[in-house]
């Protein structure tokens, strides 16, 4: 009796359809659909929470008094799969400076290529620090030399 030269191929479909079954069960073969930007922020140190508005589709993020608005590099993380873009160019979170003084349109498309979200996103400086005060006063290397303050009539004793 003659073997069938096709069995082995047969077996090899029949797993690999149930491999593809499998990972369609789990979604990882289906279309990502989301087109979300889920936190954002700037290579800044320090870093202030940002505010999320996805009803809106508004982004603030507070900045220091002093930080330079008009070249600010993003951070960002979007929905699996999404392509991120401002003015038709394609963005990577943490790369290129952009000019944020009157605000940057990031505009989100889902990796199936069928939604989108744009978002405006500002820069809230933070106020200025002006409540200025003295908290410690000594020498270095001379212990117990510490100096007392008096924050009502700026002195050092």
């Amino acid at each position: 009796m003659k073997k069938s030269v096709f069995l082995p191929v047969k077996k090899m479909a029949v797993i690999l359809t149930v491999i593809l079954a499998g990972l369609a069960s789990n979604g990882s073969l289906h279309a990502q659909t989301g087109a979300l930007i889920t936190a954002f922020n700037f290579t800044l140190n320090p870093n202030y929470p940002e505010t999320i508005n996805q009803t809106s589709g508004t982004i603030v993020v507070p900045v220091y008094n002093s930080a330079i608005i008009t070249s600010l590099v993003a951070t960002y993380t979007a929905s699996a799969g999404a392509v991120v873009r401002v003015a038709s160019v394609v963005q990577t979170s943490g790369v290129g400076a952009k000019d944020y003084t009157s605000g940057v349109t990031f505009v989100v498309t889902s990796g199936d290529g069928l939604t989108t979200k744009s978002y405006l996103v500002t820069v809230s400086k933070n106020p200025a620090v002006t409540d200025k005060q003295l908290l410690t006063f000594g020498f270095s290397g001379v212990p117990g030399a510490v100096g007392v303050i008096d924050q009502t009539n700026y002195t050092v004793a």
